[in-house]
């Protein structure tokens, strides 16, 4: 896979319309200080497309430039909308670098002038280039990371059913990614236990579960301080229940927490029977995407609301549904918070 990145400094010369596809609002409304979530070498611009090609297929240098700048200089060229040129250098460690674009009737007079050997240093990637990389690796490591746990945790699902004693015991272990050589190394770890209960004449360990059977799961996982480990340990609660993630009740001793749910056994041998983890993830990110959508104006406290406006996180209603806030205000208001509004109102007054 070749990895192509503007810098800072490219994408500040690329209008949002050279774009081919949707991009970021740190981008589209020019707030460069918040580009620090954003995975710019994803970004649906046609000349980090071709950039790939180029360092597939190689490409042509760009002379005049390739002599200013004291180093090879590859020329990427787009031919969607309004055709615009690229500049870009290889690093040591076969990274590309776009350090300079422009529109194709500008660049090839422009080119050499903007990136002589003299002034790299406005040109090159930047210290702020190489964090953002990092930002961005780390980023992807998590996503491998929650990727492979949820399917783990299927799996120590599908494998307590077939287990004499009918339970599994799963060990997840995360690594916290450090931004810089001297950052300390953080090691998060939980230890799940999982336990499946069904009707013995559905059990049959050979051809497996019929699939009108209802297994009663229990997963119980302990010393999950880490905040993505219990968030991700849930997602795979929730992919598995399917319509309504279950409550976590905390263990009598406070070592940690457990989940109590019914799975349709087809439910599970469909998950159990997914063939990659990248598949897995897949089914998690449209499944809760589904799910938190909401079909109704809840109620939540007021507090949450701009949280999860703000950072797209899934809060819960006074129902019982959790839901991301958005801006629907054609939907129906939910009836059973509309019932539950002046309890909640009564017990915020008197807890005052």
């Amino acid at each position: 896979m070749f990895e192509v990145r503007p810098t800072v400094r490219t994408l500040k010369a690329l209008p949002a319309e050279s774009y081919s596809g949707p991009i970021p609002d740190a981008i589209r409304r020019s707030r460069w200080k918040d580009l620090a979530d954003v995975d710019i070498s994803q970004l649906p611009h046609p000349l980090i497309d071709a950039g790939k090609k180029a360092l597939a297929r190689g490409t042509d240098r760009h002379i005049k430039a390739s002599a200013a700048a004291g180093r090879p200089v590859l020329e990427l060229r787009t031919r969607e909308g309004a055709a615009w040129r690229g500049a870009m250098i290889v690093d040591d460690d076969g990274i590309g670098w776009i350090v300079y674009a422009q529109r194709h009737d500008r660049f090839h007079s422009a080119v050499a002038g903007q990136l002589e050997a003299a002034r790299a240093h406005d040109w090159m990637p930047r210290p702020v280039d190489r964090t953002l990389r990092r930002r961005e690796q780390a980023r992807a490591e998590i996503r491998r990371w929650r990727i492979q746990t949820l399917a783990a945790i299927i799996g120590a699902v599908g494998a307590a059913v077939v287990a004499d004693d009918h339970s599994s015991e799963l060990l997840v272990q995360r690594e916290e990614p450090r931004l810089d050589a001297s950052a300390r190394l953080s090691i998060f770890s939980s230890t799940i236990t999982v336990s499946v209960a069904a009707d013995l004449p559905e059990v049959d360990a050979a051809p497996g579960l019929r699939g009108e059977a209802l297994l009663d799961v229990v997963v119980v996982t302990r010393r999950a301080e880490d905040k993505l480990l219990s968030t991700t340990i849930a997602e795979a609660v929730t992919l598995l229940a399917g319509h309504r993630r279950p409550d976590a009740v905390t263990l009598p001793d406070g070592s940690g927490v457990y989940y109590d749910f019914i799975v349709p056994a087809s439910r599970l041998q469909w998950l159990v029977a997914v063939e990659s983890a990248d598949e897995v993830g897949e089914l998690a990110e449209t499944a809760l995407g589904e799910r938190l959508r909401p079909t109704h104006l809840h109620y939540t406290r007021k507090e949450l609301v701009a949280e999860s406006a703000v950072e797209g996180r899934a809060v819960r209603a006074l129902c019982g549904e959790w839901f991301v806030v958005r801006r629907d205000e054609g939907l129906p208001v939910c009836e059973a918070c509309e019932t539950r509004l002046p309890v909640a109102r009564l017990v915020a007054e008197r807890l005052r």
